[in-house]
């Protein structure tokens, strides 16, 4: 049967096991079966490769799933690959303090690219609206109102805010990124169904090395990257140490150009690597040509260990629980049944009013429930006799009991002969009781109150041990003297 009881009980039940299941999943490595472009991603766009690949060369690497923190990074080498930009929008702090760390000694490798319009990204929903806002002021005369203060790059956050990266295919370079051009919803699915790489095609790329990467990776690589894949860098006024380029060819297609894939910037005691090439280290890519030759140089420096960062990919939340009541759909149904639970016990529950005055308990005295029993008794045709009878056993079972006589004893004789050793006025009376009691019971006036009252009182008066005191006032002796006087 439901009762509110049971559905309480219920829907407690279903919600702890729901949130214990849901913790327990969350806890588990955050691997997203190897689907995702990260460090445990096993499909075409994954990084799995590059992790196994270095630990089977015996180089140190390891990834790390909590914010970059300079205390645990010592003696290492941090590596942002495509860090998400809304992550970096949020959590600038954990970059801000890289970049105190790097100015101390620290080294760190970014590698970011052009990324692709995402609908379902709320930064680049947001950045569309700025752009909508902007094109509206340039043909309205109204006043606009100031744009909210915009979030620091990954750039300035790591103190080389002149650094931007740029397609190749780009007419002009600025500052921010040109997102490639949107592609078809289907073509999207498509791909993300798809176990390797979208695209097989590969175009090759003649890498040139200058400064510091020139003794480490010589003048002769060739890269091996899908179209789309390498971007430029625009460094500004800052001065690399070191500097990787590839030609490519101008967007009118006549003449070929240097352009910059990769440069070090030395900032303070540290330094920072930057790499527009985000494909190098994907896992349909990184056997082909010298493209495992170059990433290792460009991740490896001596004896640090490798860092792989996943913190601003997103994967730092699978490791928290209560993150999961963060989110819009699961919290907003736990409040529900938060709310649903607490109007059901409010109704069932019993709210307490002032306290009634204590009012006394109605007991009879025994006198009452003596007199209520003798009525009961009393309304049948031989109630007389039947009590009469009743009351001469009850004397002569407590007196047996009393002379040491077996209570089941029902010789009169015997009893009279034992009283009549203790008390033989008390045997007398005892004897002379009986015989009225049996001339009554064989009369049939057992039912005259007169005659079987003061016969009753005779048969009680015989339990009392003072009796003889009581049968000597009653001598002949004792009327004679009140006839004299």
């Amino acid at each position: 049967m439901l009762t509110s009881r049971n559905a309480i009980s219920l829907t407690i039940t279903l919600a702890v096991i729901s949130l214990a299941w849901s913790c327990w999943s969350l806890l588990q490595p955050p691997d997203g079966d190897g689907l995702r472009p990260d460090s445990y991603g096993t499909r075409g766009r994954g990084q799995r490769a590059v992790l196994d690949t270095f630990r089977e060369l015996g180089l140190p690497i390891r990834r790390s799933l909590g914010p970059p923190i300079p205390g645990k990074l010592q003696n290492a080498r941090l590596v942002l690959w495509q860090p998400s930009n809304e992550i970096v929008r949020v959590e600038p702090t954990w970059l801000e303090g890289v970049g105190d760390w790097v100015r101390e000694g620290g080294h760190v490798l970014v590698a970011v690219g052009v990324e692709e319009w995402n609908w379902f990204d709320p930064a680049t929903l947001r950045k569309t609206e700025r752009q909508i806002r902007k094109m509206k002021k340039k043909k309205s005369s109204t006043p606009e109102p100031e744009p909210e203060a915009e979030s620091r790059s990954v750039w300035e956050l790591l103190q080389i805010p002149g650094v931007s990266v740029n397609s190749l295919a780009a007419e002009d370079a600025t500052s921010e990124p040109h997102p490639r051009q949107p592609r078809e919803l289907r073509d999207v699915f498509q791909d993300a169904l798809k176990t390797g790489q979208t695209n097989s095609e590969r175009t090759q790329y003649a890498a040139h090395a200058s400064g510091i990467f020139e003794t480490l990776l010589g003048q002769d690589r060739i890269l091996s990257l899908p179209p789309n894949g390498l971007f430029e860098i625009q460094y500004g006024n800052q001065t690399p140490v070191g500097t990787i380029t590839v030609p490519s060819d101008t967007p009118t297609g006549e003449t070929k150009v240097a352009s910059c894939i990769a440069a070090r910037f030395a900032v303070g005691r540290g330094e920072v690597t930057v790499v527009s090439i985000p494909s190098l280290i994907e896992n349909s890519v990184i056997g082909e040509a010298d493209n495992i030759v170059v990433l290792s140089k460009l991740l490896t420096d001596g004896e640090h260990e490798i860092v792989l960062d996943e913190f601003y990919h997103g994967l730092a939340i699978r490791g928290n629980p209560m993150w999961l009541f963060a989110q819009r759909t699961y919290g907003a149904v736990t409040l529900v049944l938060l709310l649903v639970i607490g109007l059901i016990a409010w109704r069932e529950s019993v709210f307490l009013g002032t306290p009634l005055a204590e009012r006394p308990v109605s007991r009879r005295a025994i006198r009452e429930y003596v007199e209520a029993m003798a009525r009961f008794l009393r309304e049948g045709k031989e109630a007389g006799a039947w009590i009469v009878s009743k009351l001469r056993d009850g004397v002569l079972w407590h007196l047996r009991r009393e002379h040491g006589l077996p209570p089941d004893l029902h010789s009169e004789e015997r009893l009279i002969a034992a009283v009549q050793r203790r008390d033989p006025d008390r045997a007398a009376e005892l004897s002379n009781t009986l015989q009225a009691v049996q001339s009554l019971l064989s009369a049939g006036h057992a039912g005259d109150d007169r005659r079987a009252i003061p016969l009753m009182r005779r048969m009680v008066e015989c339990l009392s041990k003072n009796v003889t005191a009581r049968c000597a006032t009653k001598s002949p002796k004792s009327f004679s003297g009140k006839t004299r006087s």
